[in-house]
């Protein structure tokens, strides 16, 4: 803009952030001389912060953490915790949301107050907020259900001393806010039924111990390992599952015995040809999402949150990665583990291909699987693309093709980002 890059000369500032810096300041004068104090999202401590104002901390806390330590009264609202257009549960069976996972318990767990600051700086913090943008969302109702209960937590957060709360306690309690909020008429989400998979490696035992967790009140968890449809017949989770081979741990929760999943939760695991294997990539990993040297042949999938830990992104470019299995190998399936996170501008590849090599230089294309997914029907989900045949070779290059994004998505008519969490080889 000319006049900025002329207002910028005219007062010697050096960047756009002193530029920021300068319409705040100048705009809390003229808003305190009415009478009135200015109160802004943390973006406002970029270039320097108005003397006088109060900062809202929506990136995490750092920004209300320099805030209060900078004596300025703070409102923490950050969105992982706070943001209330985020999914509550497993997206496959949720409206569209804005993306991000935060489920009634989350919210319960927020402590407004960070530990690091002193009792003085403390003081500073207001309180916290939620919010809840509309972008997906339709009508009043749905902004009920989005913010009912979640909403409750919230205030008894803010309103309760940290040492009074206890989440055990608070879920009894919201069976009994239910039938308030039925009576009312208002429209409420009834909980997340969604498993979390805490899946840990015994090197000793050569196994994986399988933890199941969730936080459905009074729920119990059932489970098969085989692959098939659980149901409340099958074996009730007391115990972490012991897996020492390929297996696909499948579970539901059960209420009264009756099921309340809406989907059936599922994470395949465990040891395969590729397991522990060199990888090389052909792809520039994000920084951010790099993983460690094993992500993707450590026998373990991801959930539906692309901030987990266990999955590996590029932007933009192809997921090109070969596995070396140190010597010649037999082997009859090649199958890629991809995530689709739309709101997060993450989405599944066109296709997969799988080329083999005995010296790592020269590879013969082995086979190639388009997707078979509308990725406009489900904003999340983790999909599996395998190849099949008869192979003997060394070296595995697995390919994820990067597509053009189709219109009506984020990130429309380019290439975005692809993200996998494991190679099974076996």
């Amino acid at each position: 803009c000319p006049k900025c890059r002329k207002r910028m000369a005219e007062l010697g500032l050096k960047n756009t952030h002193e530029l920021q810096s300068y319409f705040m300041h100048r705009m809390e004068e003229y808003i305190n001389s009415k009478g009135k104090a200015i109160i802004g999202w943390d973006e406002i401590l970029e270039g320097g912060v108005a003397p006088n104002a109060t900062v809202m901390s929506w990136r995490g806390e750092a920004g209300g953490i320099e805030a209060a330590r900078m004596g300025h009264d703070v409102v923490m609202t950050p969105d992982t915790y706070l943001y209330f257009d985020f999914y509550q549960n497993d997206p496959q069976v949720e409206p569209r949301a804005a993306g991000g996972f935060t489920t009634t318990k989350k919210v319960y767990g927020y402590e407004p107050v960070p530990a690091v600051l002193t009792s003085d700086e403390a003081k500073h913090i207001l309180g916290a907020q939620a919010n809840v943008w509309c972008e997906h969302i339709r009508d009043g109702k749905h902004v009920e259900y989005m913010v009912l209960p979640r909403m409750a937590a919230l205030s008894e957060v803010v309103w309760s001393p940290k040492e009074a709360r206890d989440y055990e306690d608070f879920a009894g309690r919201l069976e009994t806010q239910y039938d308030r909020y039925e009576a009312m008429d208002a429209v409420y989400h009834p909980g997340a039924d969604r498993i979390v998979f805490s899946p840990v490696y015994d090197s000793a035992a050569r196994q994986f111990r399988v933890a199941l967790a969730t936080e459905f009140f009074g729920g119990v968890i059932h489970y098969t390992t085989d692959g098939s449809e659980p149901t409340a017949q099958s074996p009730v989770y007391t115990e972490p599952i012991r897996i020492d081979s390929m297996a696909t741990v499948r579970a539901i929760v059960v209420k009264d015995g009756r099921r309340v999943s809406k989907a059936v939760a599922s994470q395949t695991l465990g040891f395969h040809k590729g397991s522990g294997k060199a990888v090389k990539y052909n792809t520039v990993l994000s920084p951010a999402y790099a993983g460690s040297p094993v992500t993707l042949v450590d026998g373990l999938t991801g959930s539906l949150d692309p901030r987990s830990g266990l999955y590996q992104g590029c932007d933009g470019a192809d997921f090109d990665v070969i596995v070396d299995l140190g010597e010649r190998t037999k082997f009859t399936e090649v199958t890629g583990s991809f995530l689709q996170a739309a709101s997060s501008w993450i989405y599944l590849p066109e296709a997969m291909t799988v080329s083999i090599s005995d010296d790592g230089e020269h590879f013969t294309e082995a086979g190639r699987v388009e997707r078979q997914v509308d990725m406009g029907k489900l904003a999340e989900l983790r999909y599996l693309f395998t190849v099949r045949g008869n192979f003997d070779a060394r070296y595995v290059r697995v390919v994820g093709v990067n597509g053009i994004t189709p219109s009506g998505l984020k990130g429309a008519g380019q290439k975005n980002w692809i993200f996998a969490d494991e190679i099974f080889i076996r």
